[in-house]
């Protein structure tokens, strides 16, 4: 995501309604609006560029001012927790491979697994429950099935933990999961899913001020907001002997 401020009565087929709905932070005199970063990326550099905040790691920014979290320290934390638990079959549910964030976590969840002594296994999807579902009930029905899963988003752990069920396993006892991105969700699941968790108000936040800052002249730089920590709840445990 790319955040550009605008000044309101310059931008073409600008309305208070239309950039609502992208962020809702509308003044007299300044618009933030979420772009595509294949267009506007391009724009950020030309002379009289609108100022610009790239939500997402520095290494995609080009330059550009960005606001980031720590997403392959936190797949390297995951992994190390799982190791620890015993678990050595492990797979990644994965979004798509060509958003930058998902590369990067994939790259650290491979590394990792690698470093560990782990067999890490990437199952793609679209970021939807159908697709996470599917590709949790084909890994759980394989010859060797991973003993932990960890999720890309919160919505396909909870239909990866429905499968689960369906399947007449227990989690956690006989398989773990993880979810990134917590919310209500995970925590009104049964049992309750083990997150990867940060403050994503406040994440907003710190964008929105450097965008302003940017605005009153700042210079560009690469700003780290957080690196999301694991919250241990109970669709995590323990691997145990199968006799």
């Amino acid at each position: 995501m790319i955040l550009s401020g605008v000044r309101a009565n310059s931008a073409p087929g600008w309305s208070p309604a239309r950039c609502s709905s992208c962020l809702s932070s509308v003044t007299n005199d300044l618009v933030s609006v979420a772009a595509a970063p294949s267009s506007t990326t391009r724009l950020s550099y030309q002379p009289g560029a609108l100022p610009t905040v790239v939500v997402g790691d520095p290494s995609v920014a080009g330059g550009l001012t960005s606001v980031w979290t720590d997403d392959a320290s936190s797949v390297r934390s995951a992994l190390r927790y799982l190791a620890e638990l015993g678990h050595r079959r492990v797979a990644r549910v994965a979004g798509l491979e060509r958003l930058a964030h998902t590369a990067i976590r994939d790259e650290a969840f491979l590394a990792e697994a690698n470093r560990l002594g782990l067999a890490g296994e990437l199952l793609r999807t679209d970021y939807t429950p159908h697709q996470g579902a599917d590709v949790t009930r084909a890994a759980l029905q394989s010859a060797e099935p991973p003993t932990a899963f960890i999720y890309d988003n919160d919505v396909m752990a909870v239909a990866g933990l429905t499968v689960a069920h369906e399947l007449g396993l227990e989690v956690p006892t006989d398989v773990s999961m993880i979810a990134w991105d917590d919310s209500v969700l995970c925590e009104h699941t049964l049992p309750s899913l083990t997150a990867l968790s940060h403050d994503v108000v406040a994440f907003g936040s710190h964008v929105a001020r450097r965008l302003f800052a940017l605005i009153d002249g700042a210079e560009p730089g690469a700003f780290l907001d957080s690196t999301p920590s694991l919250r241990v709840r109970g669709s995590t445990g323990r691997v145990l002997a199968r006799g």
